[in-house]
C-alpha cells in the first residue's frame, strides 16, 4: 500500500509545486534503501533533464529490487548507456 507521503508527493508534482521534491527528499533521508523512493526520485531527475543523477537513482532502485519495477528497468536501459 503506497504511503501517504508518496501520494502527496505525486499530487504536488502534478500541480507543479516544489513541495513534492521536499517530500521525496525527506522520504529518501528516512528510507535510503527503498527502491520505490529511488525510482521516483530518478524519474524526477529525468524529467528535469538531470540524466546523470537520474541514472544513479534508477540504477540503485533496480539494484535494490531487481525485477520489481519494470519502469525503472526500462529507464535504466535508456539512462545507463
Amino acid at each position: 500500500m503506497p504511503s501517504r507521503s508518496r501520494n502527496l508527493g505525486h499530487i504536488y508534482r502534478h500541480r507543479g509545486l516544489d513541495e513534492a521534491e521536499k517530500r521525496w527528499d525527506v522520504r529518501l533521508n528516512f528510507t535510503p534503501d527503498d527502491p520505490e523512493v529511488n525510482d521516483s526520485i530518478g524519474m524526477r531527475y529525468a524529467r528535469q533533464d538531470k540524466f546523470e543523477r537520474a541514472a544513479h537513482d534508477v540504477e540503485k532502485a533496480v539494484r535494490l529490487a531487481p525485477g520489481v519495477s519494470r519502469r525503472a528497468e526500462q529507464y535504466r536501459g535508456l539512462l545507463c548507456q
